[in-house]
């Protein structure tokens, strides 16, 4: 669909589409990590795993960061 083609989904259907998606990390280390955390007391309400996803988090966290304080300096 054409409406999802500027969203981070549309970026991975191009990911996929080109065969450019690698697992980088070990699939093991997700399984232990995964369950680790479902045996916290008091999980994280979301699980970052792997390190593309952070990149990827962090990078859109970081963009959104800086809008808010652009918008706080222009007040």
């Amino acid at each position: 669909m054409p409406e999802y083609d500027p969203t981070p989904s549309g970026e991975i259907r191009r990911i996929f589409a080109a065969g450019r998606f690698g697992i980088r990390d070990d699939a093991a280390d997700a399984v232990d990590r995964i369950i680790t955390t479902a045996d916290l007391d008091r999980p994280p309400l979301r699980l970052v795993i792997g390190d593309m996803a952070f990149d990827h988090i962090e990078r859109a966290l970081a963009d959104r960061l800086e809008a808010v304080r652009t918008q706080k300096a222009a007040v």
